[in-house]
């Protein structure tokens, strides 16, 4: 098995791979906060979501 066409898995792939776990749409009004400068939600899984190790071990 391979990803992006590399014989080997490294630690970059894994860590880049957790940081960009995609969130439902739907989901993302749920993670709004407020800054000084604008309202913002999250795109990708936050680090602070107590499921996302979970959501990652799944995918993979």
């Amino acid at each position: 098995m391979s990803i992006d066409g590399a014989p080997h898995t490294t630690f970059m792939d894994a860590y880049s791979g957790y940081n960009q776990i995609k969130m439902n749409t739907l989901d993302a009004p749920h993670t709004a906060f407020m800054s000084n400068t604008c309202n913002c939600h999250y795109k990708v899984m936050p680090f602070g979501l107590k499921n996302a190790g979970a959501t990652y071990q799944r995918l993979m």
